[in-house]
């Protein structure tokens, strides 16, 4: 009993003094293991990673259909570190299972975060660090992405690090490859780091011998993936800018993105705009670039990029390294400059005005905010999970996402067959080397992603293929119809399949990345993908099934995307014999649909439930011939977008 009460004594007097100890310490990285479980989950995208990453260690290279070289990825450096730890990991902890290396990959790297973090605000009062801590583990942005199989994990690693460095160490070389590494992680933080980066050169005088070496590290991954894939850039980027609409569409989703961070994760963005204008105020009374000052503005550009892109259809996703970024920047200058509050004797109308007054008064709504976010998460219905087009990708996948077993080889296998595929991460791991996946909105085709695609959903705008394109990519069809469009395929063929170290590959690398192919756009009569809305009140041809696989219309997927509220729908397919139609109609209540051959309805039938259905299927009672399907949805959804896939047998 002595020895018990001698250890809660010196527990209670670690937590309530102000150099608080070990005991408090080990209670937060105790609290977040236990959140990190909590929110543990595999999106679509780190799967679409995964069957990379598989291939690439069976030796068949960096390629998502057998022997077509493509980065359908973002994230180079997590790709790299993802391989290295399955490959010595998965073959005897957890044979063929993929997500626990990115799960437990992703848990060593968050709590490499908060070590930094907490080394960084040793010293800081209690209080203030307890606020800090609670807007952390409040951002539905920063908790949802400490997992799911991205590179966030690794990026609030390498986040946390160049900011302790830029606030408690000199220039170093360690700084910059730091931030090489961010850019190797994701391209796009280009727009976070480069204000940073230059403040810290800098302060090193501006000498090249600091910055060669990181920045030959990035260069010769740009050119690397130039000549390995063809392309500097990944395929996913230019499939989602490439889109055939006007800059003020992007503009408006991207403050969509915004206004719907705002009203269910206020504390992120209030964090983020804090310390933007907070940078400004240090601009303003030092009359010059101070660190944190280059922190907000490095934030200010990387906002105004997720405005020029249209945001994401992930929640919260694009936000969450910026929260972090601007958290640690604050707290650390906070700690940098020995700040301190007398909380007994504080004078509001004396401090109010000055440096202790803002942080005291931006502290209390940190509080406040980060309650509304608890409160805001605790409390949503998280059924509705789309809005605008941006969804809880992580409220959807939770379920179903984990014990997956992952993806097996190719074992040398040929692609004799098509599936076309929306979700083509969950459709990758399952499928094997005989199956070319075709994905319509081109994230995993090196040929569709130079074709302009069509305004919809944020980052699932569909690129029409071609005519014969699905025959044409598996070597059924020779030729593609439009010379031209043959001729420029035919080169990215070349690009992506040919011998290595081909001068005539060499130049067709060149020639695609800087000639200007003038392609026809591409219309065709039965559109793939289509927008409806209640004004329309006519049918529509979406898809012609024989179209799809070339007479394997049976194990055809078809998928469509609808703005506001589907009307009516006509579905064209060559003339079959029919026993079982699947309508999952993600999202609406009821429904009703028929089946006509020729002019001829040969059979009707109707579902209406009570609560949102996500599949039904329909066995006919009798076989029937048909060529057409008609299906008519009610009118009164409340819904705005949803997506859907007939399956006919």
């Amino acid at each position: 009993m002595r020895w018990f009460k001698g250890l809660f004594l010196r527990c209670l007097d670690d937590i309530v003094s102000p150099s608080y100890g070990r005991f408090f310490c080990l209670s937060i990285f105790v609290l977040f293991c236990l959140i990190f479980i909590a929110h543990i989950w595999i999106s679509d995208d780190a799967k679409m990673s995964f069957r990379s990453v598989i291939n690439f260690i069976d030796g068949y290279g960096i390629v998502w259909n057998y022997g077509e070289r493509i980065q359908v990825f973002t994230h180079p450096l997590w790709f790299f570190v993802l391989s290295v730890a399955h490959l010595f990991s998965g073959g005897f902890i957890w044979p063929g299972m993929l997500s626990f290396s990115s799960i437990f990959l992703s848990l060593f790297f968050c709590l490499c975060t908060l070590w930094i973090y907490m080394k960084g605000v040793r010293g800081l009062q209690l209080p203030i660090v307890l606020i800090f801590l609670l807007a952390l583990f409040s951002s539905q942005a920063f908790l949802d992405y400490t997992t799911s199989g991205l590179e966030n994990a690794l990026s609030y690693f390498l986040i946390s690090a160049c900011c302790y460095l830029l606030f408690f160490r000199g220039p170093s070389l360690l700084f910059f490859f730091l931030c090489a590494g961010l850019f190797l992680n994701r391209v796009d933080y280009t727009f976070l780091l480069l204000p940073m980066s230059l403040y810290v050169w800098r302060e090193a005088g501006y000498r090249l011998s600091v910055i060669f070496l990181p920045v030959f590290t990035c260069i010769l991954w740009l050119l690397f993936s130039t000549w390995y894939f063809g392309f500097p850039f990944p395929n996913t980027s230019i499939a989602k800018l490439n889109i055939n609409a006007p800059l003020w569409n992007f503009i408006q989703q991207g403050f969509r993105y915004y206004k719907l961070t705002l009203l269910r994760d206020p504390i992120t963005l209030f964090i983020i705009f804090s310390v933007i204008l907070f940078s400004f105020y240090d601009i303003f009374r030092y009359r010059c670039l101070t660190k944190i000052a280059s922190v907000g503005l490095g934030l200010l550009f990387y906002g105004l990029y997720i405005v020029w892109i249209g945001g994401d259809f992930m929640r919260g996703r694009f936000f969450s390294i910026p929260f972090l970024y601007a958290l640690c920047g604050f707290s650390f200058l906070l700690k940098s400059r020995d700040f301190q509050i007398d909380f007994k004797n504080i004078n509001f109308l004396h401090d109010f005005l000055g440096v202790k007054g803002l942080v005291f008064f931006a502290m209390s709504l940190v509080f406040i905010f980060s309650s509304v976010s608890i409160f805001i998460n605790k409390t949503l219905d998280n059924a509705m999970i789309m809005v605008d087009g941006i969804a809880n990708e992580r409220y959807w996948y939770k379920d179903h996402s984990i014990g997956l077993r992952d993806l097996v080889s190719f074992s040398g296998n040929v692609p004799t067959l098509v599936e076309v595929s929306c979700c083509p991460g969950g459709q990758g791991v399952s499928s094997t080397g005989n199956t070319y996946i075709v994905d319509p909105i081109a994230l995993s085709s090196p040929y569709l992603s130079r074709v302009a695609g069509r305004w919809d959903r944020i980052g699932h705008m569909p690129h029409l293929p071609p005519t014969d394109f699905t025959a044409w990519v598996i070597g059924a069809a020779h030729h593609l119809p439009d010379p031209s469009v043959d001729r420029y395929f035919s080169d990215i063929r070349e690009v992506v399949r040919g011998d290595l170290f081909s001068l005539s590959r060499i130049k067709k690398i060149i020639s695609i990345n800087f000639v200007d192919y003038k392609l026809p756009t591409f219309s065709a009569v039965e559109q793939r993908f289509s927008r409806f809305y209640p004004s329309l009140q006519k049918q529509i041809p979406l898809l012609s099934m024989g179209e799809v696989n070339q007479g394997s219309w049976r194990n055809a997927k078809v998928r469509w995307f609808s703005e506001k509220i589907v009307q009516s729908i006509s579905i064209n397919f060559t003339r079959h014999k029919l026993a079982k139609v699947s309508l999952p109609v993600d999202g609406f209540r009821g429904y009703s649909w028929s089946l006509y051959d020729g002019t001829k309805k040969v059979y009707k039938d109707s579902f209406v439930g009570d609560k949102f259905f996500s599949f039904h299927t329909f066995s006919l009672p009798r076989i029937v011939w048909a060529d057409r399907l008609e299906l008519t949805i009610d009118g009164k959804s409340y819904l705005y977008r949803r997506m859907g896939r007939p399956i006919l047998e």
